[in-house]
């Protein structure tokens, strides 16, 4: 199911940076999830956690009703310990996943946030105060 897990990323990264697909935050509690109704009542939603200083999990899911039809997720310990013991050579499939699904949580954040127009708009707002 990793495969499809990585399908999807990259098609729902493509679909965000392509303005196809917009993101929500999920609700005012969780602050790293971010979810995306794609129809039929089926929505996708993507969460950063961390444990620790250093561990990072990233997790997609697809949801319906409010179940779990699938999910997987992918964590940064790989790319830390091959740093830690100076391998090199190509990254393995764990490092290239987890690339894809950081990539695909910042899109999604940028799209549930408004990007360049919060920016602009919260630049407006301090002129304004003088």
């Amino acid at each position: 199911m990793s495969d499809k897990a990585e399908e999807w990323a990259q098609q729902l990264l493509n679909k965000t940076e392509a303005k196809k697909l917009e993101w929500f935050p999920a609700d005012e509690t969780e602050f790293d999830t971010f979810r995306a109704d794609i129809g039929d009542g089926f929505l996708f939603s993507i969460q950063r956690s961390a444990t620790g200083s250093d561990n990072k999990v990233i997790s997609l899911q697809l949801r319906k009703g409010g179940s779990i039809v699938f999910t997987d997720k992918v964590n940064n310990l790989v790319s830390l310990s091959r740093a830690i013991v100076g391998m090199v050579g190509p990254p393995d499939d764990r490092i290239s996943k987890f690339r894809l699904f950081s990539d695909l949580f910042r899109a999604a954040q940028k799209s549930a946030m408004g990007g360049e127009q919060t920016i602009e708009r919260v630049q407006q707002l301090l002129e304004r105060l003088g």
